[in-house]
């Protein structure tokens, strides 16, 4: 199996908690899935540059995209992690298909695998 791609180790605090995640990633899609309150939006936020206040590190192809005790943070708009929440936050006046180009720097070829693995090729056109 290759080295994974985007390592993780981080903690943070949550309702006066703790909390760690600590994993790494091949490259493609992952799914956050667990029971409401369990951390996923905050480590969602936090892999994404988009939440302040964690401790550890972030590492995305061998680069420090956040480490606390070197003061590395790099700004969302510079990582590579995209991050799609469950609330409905498309743009009404676009198809799905052009809401996704809208923030990708992928090409359409290599949207297919993602479009498949999701199951959303026949809501494309809406």
């Amino acid at each position: 199996m290759n080295e994974p791609i985007l390592q993780v180790d981080i903690g943070w605090r949550m309702n006066g908690k703790a909390a760690r995640a600590q994993f790494g990633l091949q490259s493609g899609v992952t799914a956050l899935i667990g029971p409401s309150g369990a951390g996923k939006t905050t480590l969602a936020r936090i892999l994404c540059g988009l939440e302040e206040g964690a401790s550890g590190s972030i590492m995305l192809d061998g680069l420090a995209l956040f480490h606390r005790t070197k003061s590395v943070n790099e700004p969302a708009h510079k990582r590579a992690i995209g991050l799609v929440m469950q609330e409905n936050a498309l743009f009404p006046t676009m198809t799905v298909r052009d809401n996704i180009a809208l923030g990708s720097v992928m090409s359409e070829t290599e949207l297919l695998p993602i479009i498949e693995v999701t199951d959303i090729a026949r809501l494309m056109h809406r």
